[in-house]
């Protein structure tokens, strides 16, 4: 049954991604939500803070953004919860240094962040939880060769 509004499909992806920690806490997941004009920020501000709120070690948890930019305006809009919030460079510049650990959530990782984000997970030893992925390539198309003609 679907949930009926956007607070109510956020408690059963907590619900959901707590019980999957459990059971895989060095997993990758993803964390999908479908709602037309949907503002992702927000939505990610309140899982992190919820995940925080339950965690031993609240420090463990980052959230991290594509580009700098949407780590600070996160930043900006959770100052309590500023430390646990970066980008996906902050994130590879850390982790230079060796493995990280503990629950990365992932906002909005794209097509064109992948090979950063593959790189991330790569040198992580904790769950990765990519929240609305776009990874996937919308525009490939599948090249059939017949009779020496290409057919699109």
């Amino acid at each position: 049954m679907l949930p009926a509004d956007l607070r109510a499909a956020e408690a059963e992806a907590l619900e959901a991604l707590l019980q999957a920690l459990r059971d895989g806490p060095t997993d990758r997941w993803t964390v999908e939500w479908r709602f037309e004009g949907l503002r992702i920020l927000p939505v990610a501000l309140r899982l992190l803070a919820s995940l925080q709120d339950q965690a031993q070690d609240p420090g463990a948890i980052r959230l991290l953004f594509p580009d700098a930019g949407a780590a600070a305006l996160a930043q900006r809009d959770a100052p309590e919860r500023a430390a646990g919030i970066a980008s996906l460079r902050d994130q590879k510049r850390l982790q230079s240094d060796g493995r990280s650990r503990g629950i990365l959530l992932a906002v909005r990782p794209s097509q064109a962040e992948y090979d950063d984000f593959e790189q991330i997970c790569g040198q992580h030893d904790g769950a990765v939880v990519a929240l609305n992925p776009t990874l996937e390539e919308a525009a490939v198309s599948i090249v059939i060769l017949k009779d020496r003609k290409s057919v699109v």
